[in-house]
C-alpha cells in the first residue's frame, strides 16, 4: 500500500539505509518506483521542504546525511531545482566533516551541489568548469552559520527554502 502524504512517502524513501545489501537489490527497485509514484502524485516544490525538513530533523549524525545524500541522488531529486541551493548544500557539509568522511562522501557530495546548484540556476558548471563547492564562499558561509549554531539558522533557512 503506498504512502498517503508526501511525509509517509518521505518516512518510507529515507527510512532505510542505501549501502544495506537488503535496498533495492538488483532487478527490485522498489524504492525507486514508490520515488516515481511520489512524483507522479506530488509537484516538487511540495516534495522539496519535507524532505529538507527531513534532513534537518530526522538525520542528526554524519552517517545519517550520507545516507540521506545517496537516496537523494539515487531517487534522481539532485537534476531538480530547488528553492535554497546554498542552504541546501551548506548544511550538507555543516553536518559532515569532510576531513573525515571525504572517502564516503567528496565525490558523492561535490557531484550533488554540482547538479543542485546547476539546475537551480547557480552555477554554470560549462563556464567554471573547475568549480568546487569546497571553494564556493556561499557554500562556505551556509555551513559556517550551520555550524556556529545560529539558533534561527533552521527557521531561517526553511522559511527560505520553503515559504508556506
Amino acid at each position: 500500500m503506498m504512502p498517503e502524504s508526501i511525509e509517509g512517502y518521505t518516512e518510507d524513501l529515507f527510512g532505510c539505509r542505501f549501502a544495506d545489501d537488503s535496498f533495492d537489490p538488483e532487478g527490485e527497485e522498489d524504492h525507486l518506483k514508490e520515488s516515481w509514484d511520489l512524483f507522479d502524485h506530488y509537484p516538487w516544490p511540495e516534495v522539496f521542504p519535507v524532505w529538507f525538513r527531513y534532513l534537518t530533523q530526522k538525520c542528526p549524525s554524519a552517517s545519517d546525511v550520507i545516507n540521506f545524500a545517496n537516496l537523494y541522488v539515487y531517487y534522481d531529486a539532485g537534476r531538480r531545482p530547488v528553492p535554497c541551493p546554498i542552504e541546501f548544500i551548506g548544511y550538507l557539509y555543516c553536518k559532515v566533516d569532510m576531513d573525515v568522511y571525504w572517502d564516503e562522501a567528496g565525490d558523492l557530495f561535490d557531484g550533488l551541489a554540482i547538479n543542485v546548484l546547476s539546475h537551480s540556476g547557480c552555477l554554470n558548471f560549462e563556464e567554471d568548469p573547475y568549480y568546487s563547492p569546497l571553494r564556493d564562499e556561499s557554500i562556505l558561509r551556509a555551513a559556517s552559520e550551520w555550524k556556529n549554531g545560529r539558533q534561527d539558522a533552521l527557521e531561517l533557512s526553511l522559511n527560505r527554502c520553503c515559504p508556506d
